[in-house]
């Protein structure tokens, strides 16, 4: 085992209920929700600055794949440009969060959520509602300025 233990762990976890992830989306969504909950915080310099104490590296060097996880394809550099297809991921992670569920609870809550940073952008989020928390089961960010319907969405 490595010094990394609970990381380890919440990787191995996360490639087990959501298989058709390449690797590289694994160690993405690894760190970043690794450090979303140990930290409580989803800022990218929180999070950056944890994983890298947790990997001892610097912060520039963890923040530039953090960064390049949640950008799209064509804002990426390089010949093997992918990005995160959100839409895969809905029924593993709702498989995975309704495993947890007892038999006889008949009851599922849904949150819809449109929550803007600044003038940024705005992201589009479904959250499953366990034991009083929202897990976010799918979700798209969109330009705060960007026109049109967010029902296609």
């Amino acid at each position: 085992m490595t010094k990394h233990t609970n990381l380890d762990t919440w990787t191995s976890t996360l490639a087990k209920h959501i298989p058709h992830l390449s690797h590289a989306q694994l160690w993405g969504l690894s760190l970043w929700s690794f450090a979303m909950v140990m930290t409580g915080s989803c800022g990218l310099t929180t999070v950056s600055v944890f994983i890298a104490k947790l990997l001892g590296k610097s912060e520039l060097t963890t923040r530039q794949p953090l960064r390049k996880w949640y950008k799209d394809k064509q804002s990426k550099k390089g010949k093997t440009r992918t990005e995160l297809e959100v839409t895969t991921c809905l029924g593993p992670s709702l498989g995975w969060i309704l495993s947890w569920r007892s038999t006889d609870d008949k009851h599922l809550v849904l949150t819809v959520d449109a929550s803007t940073l600044g003038r940024r952008f705005t992201v589009l989020l479904v959250c499953v509602v366990y034991r009083g928390c929202g897990i976010p089961v799918a979700w798209k960010i969109v330009g705060v300025t960007t026109k049109g319907s967010w029902k296609p969405h």
